[in-house]
């Protein structure tokens, strides 16, 4: 092997070397900032109310989402106090929450979802499944029934 071509070796060895730390820092501050989940993983919705509600359990809570958003409540879920769902994407004007007693709606209210990445094997560091959880409060003035 002669000086040329240790020179190309070396400036080849260098160039990989270049290229693997700048790739190395992009997958770094991107896995920092990265808020999404992957491809394909939908957000798990969960919606209770407080537990200061009079009768709590005996009322039922329902996530009205907007047309497309393509929710759909868990398989499984029986209806009460608790809504628990999944959402491919959660709609930026929010849900509103409906609470009924029976057939009658008792309380009626707009809620904005909050996602944050939900508690993996690999660690929050590691971008994967989202959950957003909300309570309702106890609305001033409800009348118990």
């Amino acid at each position: 092997m002669d000086v040329r071509d240790r020179n190309r070796a070396t400036l080849l060895a260098a160039g990989v070397v270049a290229v693997a730390a700048a790739w190395s820092a992009f997958v770094r501050a991107a896995a920092g900032a990265a808020l999404h989940p992957a491809v394909g993983w939908a957000t798990s919705v969960d919606v209770r109310l407080d537990d200061a509600w009079p009768d709590r359990e005996g009322l039922t809570v329902d996530v009205e989402w907007p047309a497309g958003s393509g929710a759909s409540v868990t398989p499984g879920h029986a209806p009460g106090p608790r809504w628990q769902g999944v959402a491919a994407a959660l709609p930026g004007g929010g849900v509103t929450v409906v609470v009924r007693r029976g057939g009658t709606v008792v309380h009626r209210v707009p809620l904005v979802l909050r996602p944050h990445a939900a508690e993996t094997a690999a660690g929050r560091a590691v971008v994967g499944p989202m959950r957003a959880r909300a309570t309702v409060a106890v609305p001033a003035g409800l009348v118990p029934a």
